[in-house]
Parts: structure tokens; sequence; C-alpha cells
């Protein structure tokens, strides 16, 4: 039996969110804004980062997409404040244990965005933050208090309605199959936490044979002119061919039980 645990960092966090939620639709908000930032310098490769933003906002229609070298600070901050719905941010976060209001999420060079900038924007227009990166979920453990200035703390205060994020630094593999298949199965009639839990435990049970076949399922669906993402896949099709059929890859709750979704649910 699964059972979905709603949790806010904090009682006031939950007032925040009331004092946000806007009232009826939302009139010209956008629908997705997606950074991507595999490479920052001094930081590991995500070697699926680009797999997986090309294949989330392939989901939505005219995505905003701010990619590699672009994604410099002064870019990124231009735009977050432009009306979107969904944030998806796919690069490394770090958690500040020193001093909170430093964490960052790492962006072009050796540019970031910070808890403390995070703070003086306005995020009401989202219903969704999504943090693909590493660390995002931390926060210290000296004192309760500290749960409150968790980067994940900083997006809810100022208005985001949910926040997918990570506990620890997660396989950049692993990573993208569950955002992929977290965006694929979001409906208007389910909560974005079932959303989150039903392709953690998918991940959790997925052989070689039945990766393969994932794999060529999405490769057929792809426009015949696609060359971006499209090699990758041949390439890991390819190696993944050689291994034992039935083996489950990402059966270690270290590749699937990091990912976490704070916030107001449905």
């Amino acid at each position: 039996m699964n059972f979905t645990i709603a949790y806010l960092p904090s009682a006031q966090i939950g007032i925040n969110l009331q004092e946000f939620s806007p009232k009826g639709g939302k009139e010209g908000v956008q629908q997705l804004l997606s950074v991507e930032v595999p490479t920052s310098k001094g930081l590991k490769s995500l070697n699926f980062a680009l797999f997986e933003s090309e294949a989330i906002s392939l989901m939505f229609d005219n995505p905003k997409r701010i990619q590699g070298k672009e994604a410099t600070k002064q870019q990124v901050e231009n735009v977050l404040e432009d009306g979107y719905e969904i944030f998806h941010f796919t690069g490394h976060g770090k958690y500040n244990f020193i001093d909170p209001k430093k964490s960052e999420l790492a962006l072009a060079g050796e540019d970031k965005l910070t808890l403390e900038e995070i703070f003086k924007k306005n995020f009401t227009t989202y219903n969704l933050v999504s943090l693909s990166a590493c660390e995002t979920a931390m926060t210290g453990n000296q004192t309760i208090t500290t749960e409150y200035v968790g980067l994940v703390s900083g997006f809810l205060c100022r208005g985001v309605a949910n926040v997918v994020s990570t506990l620890w630094t997660v396989e950049s593999a692993a990573s993208a199959l569950v955002m992929i298949e977290f965006y694929h199965r979001r409906q208007p009639d389910k909560s974005d936490a079932i959303a989150l839990v039903e392709p953690t435990e998918w991940l959790k049970e997925l052989t070689v044979i039945k990766l393969k076949q994932w794999y060529e399922d999405f490769l057929n669906q792809l426009p015949d002119e696609e060359s971006k993402i499209r090699p990758f896949l041949e390439t890991e099709v390819e190696k993944i061919s050689k291994m034992e059929s039935d083996k489950k890859l990402y059966k270690h709750p270290y590749y699937w039980a990091a990912f976490i979704i704070t916030g107001k649910q449905k």
C-alpha cells in the first residue's frame, strides 16, 4: 500500500502559499521555462541532461529554453518573472551549510542564482518548479529553524505551489528517466505527488529489456528530422543491448528514493 505524505518546511510557508494562491485562472501565463546547464565551471558534466531537457520540452508548445553558455545570471533573471507556469532547471544545485542564504543553482561559467536572490523575486504564476539537480532539497541539520532557508523553501515562500527536488546527488540517467516520466504522467485530475511517485516506482522495477523498449518507443516517436538526441539514444540502446536482459539497473534506493515534492498539493 502506498501513502502520499504532504510536507511543508514550516507553518509560515503554508501561510505564504495561501496568500500567494491566485484567484481563478492564470490569464496570459506561459507554460514552460527550461534552464539547461549541463556543464558549469568546476562541476561534473551531466551526461543525460540534454536528453532530459529535449524530451521534456517536446511535451510543451513553444517552450522558452535557455541553454548552456546562454544561461547567464542576467539572462535567467530577465525571464524568471515573465509569467511562466513551470520552471524546469537541469543542472547543479548546492546547499551552503555555513551560510544558507548563499545556497545556489549553478549557471553558465561561474554565474549562480542564490537563495538570497530567489527571495527577492515573485513566482506567483508558477504551479511547479522542478530542480533536476543535486542537493537542492538539503537543509542544515543543527536545528529545526534551518528548514526555513533551503532552496525549496525559497521558491515556496515566493509563491510557487509545488517544488520537485532531490535529497542527494542523483545519477544523471536515473534523474532524466524519472523527470521525463513525471512530466509525461502529469494530468489535470492527478496530483503532482502521485505523478512523481509513479515514475520512481517504475524506475525501481525497470529491467534492461524494458528500458531498451522504452528507448526504442521514444525513438519511434521522434520526428524524422530530429538530430539532437537521436544519436545519443541509439548509442544507449546499443550499450544496454549487451547487458543481461532481466537485470534491474536502478533497483537500489540511491537511484529512485531521492526525489521529493514539497508544497501545496491538490
